[in-house]
């Protein structure tokens, strides 16, 4: 499992949010994901807000930049609504490209960019007080999150990022149990994207008996600078260094 930092870009930039206060986030894109390399990362989620059916997103090249340079796994998040923008993203080396809503509002758009980039897409499936949220959707669902997710795997998706949050937004021990449910009972690889708040909470995930969850996505824990990213590295691989020890004395 790995921790994933999480940018968005707009024009070429980092877009950063208000709060922002840890320096590791610049203006420059290529340098902060520098500074997310010189700390340990693996990966970078990058949320593209200048993707457009009409010509090449301007972030693409930066993205391929990031790529080639820096040898991070790359995944790619955004409003995609065309086979052509998936593509562009997937010839410049992305690994992974995130639909949003039109995951669920296009079925047919999902099963044909599953089938043309295979193993390269993956949905969302978020929930905020046990009910699932649909971008762009002005109601939350009354249907599970493993029907949702049922669906999107059985149409090729890859991988599910899989957020809980109570009521006020707060990923509580009982939104971490239900992911760690989830992630044992949906036939596919997930990614958390809940938003944790410290190191503690990060601690709580990895340790969780979840198989499948491969990686968890830091957003505003590290723009706010609530969560050191070379510390939290540091923390995860020490804890799955010590569950592999553990693992290989029970099984002697």
């Amino acid at each position: 499992m790995i921790l994933i930092p999480q940018i968005y870009l707009k024009d070429g930039n980092v877009a950063k949010t208000e709060g922002t206060t840890s320096p590791i986030f610049q203006d420059d894109a290529f340098e902060t994901a520098k500074n997310f390399k010189d700390a340990g990362a693996e990966g970078i989620l990058i949320i593209d807000l200048s993707l457009t059916p009409i010509g090449k997103s301007p972030n693409l090249m930066t993205i391929k930049r990031i790529h080639d340079e820096l040898d991070l796994g790359i995944y790619v998040g955004g409003a995609f609504k065309t086979s052509s923008e998936v593509e562009g993203y997937i010839r410049v080396g992305v690994e992974l490209i995130i639909l949003g809503s039109i995951a669920y509002q296009r079925p047919d758009f999902l099963e044909s960019v599953c089938k043309s980039f295979p193993g390269k897409i993956a949905a969302h499936i978020d929930l905020k007080a046990n009910k699932v949220t649909i971008p762009g959707y002005a109601v939350t669902t009354n249907k599970p999150p493993l029907d949702y997710a049922k669906s999107l795997v059985d149409a090729g998706a890859r991988y599910i990022l899989y957020s809980e949050v109570d009521h006020t937004g707060k990923t509580t021990d009982a939104c971490i149990k239900n992911m760690e449910k989830f992630c044992n009972d949906i036939n596919a690889r997930v990614i958390c994207t809940s938003d944790v708040s410290d190191m503690s909470e990060i601690e709580k995930i990895v340790t969780m008996d979840a198989a499948r969850l491969d990686g968890l996505v830091l957003t505003k824990s590290l723009y706010e600078n609530r969560v050191d990213l070379r510390g939290a590295i540091a923390m995860v691989n020490d804890l799955l260094l010590s569950r592999e020890k553990d693992t290989t004395l029970t099984e002697m």
